[in-house]
């Protein structure tokens, strides 16, 4: 199993994720430990994934949309094993997984953009904001800084048991 991990093998050319896929089922399959062999198994996909140049894997998670269909994860190994271990099952149904776990982070990337956005808008109705200075979702070169403004709308007065009211030397407008 480490020789076809690393991809030492005499056969065909297996595409890396069709290989990554088949290494998490290898280690799952055998059941070498007495605990942990799907965290493993998992583990291992992430590994080959990433040692192939997948950068998205180090975001995804196939165990959150495994968890949430046991049963069918449970299918494909069945189906493999009753048809000769042919893992095309296993395949097919990994594949889909790894599919919703991308569009998992793809929704999770447009909650947080409209996240930004509203956040955004809501601080440009301030009326005691500086919002000229405010960094926009639509900027999109260097590394951007908030820096928000107070502005002094009124007076400051001092209580009316004071002899003389407080004066005020500076300015707001280079609280940051």
């Amino acid at each position: 199993m480490c020789d076809f991990a690393n991809g030492g093998h005499d056969g065909p050319f297996i595409p890396p994720a069709i290989r990554a896929i088949l290494v998490h089922f290898w280690l799952a399959y055998d059941h070498p430990f007495v605990d942990g062999n799907g965290r493993t198994a998992r583990a291992l996909f992430y590994w080959s994934m990433l040692r192939q140049g997948y950068w998205l894997t180090e975001f995804i998670s196939i165990s959150r949309v495994l968890n949430k269909a046991r049963a069918q994860y449970a299918r494909a190994f069945l189906y493999t094993e009753t048809d000769n271990n042919d893992a095309t099952y296993f395949i097919l149904h990994q594949l889909r997984v790894v599919r919703r776990a991308i569009d998992d982070v793809f929704d999770y990337l447009r909650r947080k953009s409209k996240e930004v956005r509203d956040l955004e808008s809501r601080l440009e109705r301030r009326e005691d904001l500086n919002t000229g200075r405010m960094p926009s979702s639509r900027m999109r070169s260097g590394t951007p800084t908030l820096s928000i403004r107070f502005r002094r709308t009124r007076p400051v007065i001092g209580s009316p048991t004071r002899r003389r009211a407080p004066t005020c030397s500076g300015s707001f407008d280079s609280v940051i």
